[in-house]
């Protein structure tokens, strides 16, 4: 099992309901990763089509969610990077979901995991169904790695469960609105200090047109098992990169036995 990881945090705008240009940013973004001889990619949460408000939804999500597969698929050999798909509008026997895949160098995908905890509060459940299955780890060459998605992270439960589970490294793709990067940044030092997980987050940038004119303040981050912000990114769209020593979980939980399983 390695203990090195670099990982590259996609901290893109979203144009809502372009597919075409989503894809276009997303794949110059994957190559800039590549370029920085990253191991893996994450890219935020519903980045090929943002999030659409209206019937519309389901139909563009019904032309799309199986080219995107493919597209991500053809990336992860091209750049011969592990990819986490952020999340994209996947569509199950006529139903709506908010989707994380994890692809190998390969192109196959190694695992995904469908969101839990939609956001009732802009309406998310008005158009998708939650996941009803826990979280399950990954193997990946760097240990088990569990995926949870944005409301997830007000959501304890979920990262015990992913801790108990024995993974070293937790991804949250995001479209975390302002004015709330406190919360976010808080919430995700909170977490890996409960789960002496490394957290990674990667939140958008830009703005949402009406009828929800929200917009995403970034603040990508990793965090470590002890809480310590190792990398953030701002407000603009760029690539943020770090080298994680994930032995650093296995010496965290070691020093600090809090838990009896």
């Amino acid at each position: 099992m390695k203990d090195t990881l670099r990982i590259s945090l996609i901290q893109m705008d979203v144009t809502v309901g372009d597919w075409v240009v989503n894809c276009n940013t997303a794949r110059k973004c994957l190559e800039g990763c590549a370029n920085l001889k990253a191991d893996l990619a994450m890219l935020p949460e519903m980045w090929s089509t943002g999030f659409i408000w209206h019937e519309n939804f389901l139909e563009l999500a019904g032309r799309t969610y199986r080219r995107t597969l493919t597209l991500l698929s053809q990336w992860a050999q091209r750049y011969r990077l592990y990819i986490l798909a952020g999340s994209i509008p996947e569509v199950c026997d006529s139903k709506l979901f908010n989707t994380s895949f994890l692809f190998d160098p390969s192109g196959h995908i190694l695992g995904s995991y469908r969101k839990r905890h939609l956001f009732h509060i802009i309406g998310e459940d008005r158009f998708f169904q939650p996941g009803q299955s826990e979280p399950i780890p990954i193997e990946t060459p760097w240990g088990n790695l569990g995926v949870l998605i944005c409301f997830d992270l007000r959501h304890p439960q979920e990262f015990q469960h992913l801790r108990q589970a024995g993974v070293r490294i937790i991804l949250l793709p995001a479209q975390f609105p302002a004015p709330r990067e406190h919360h976010w940044l808080t919430l995700l030092q909170a977490r890996a200090i409960e789960s002496q997980c490394f957290v990674c987050g990667c939140n958008r940038v830009g703005e949402d047109p009406p009828p929800q004119p929200f917009s995403y303040f970034g603040s990508s981050c990793v965090v470590s098992p002890t809480g310590e912000i190792l990398l953030q990114g701002r407000s603009r769209e760029t690539l943020v990169s770090t080298d994680l020593d994930l032995s650093l979980v296995e010496k965290t939980r070691r020093e600090l036995p809090f838990y009896r399983e």
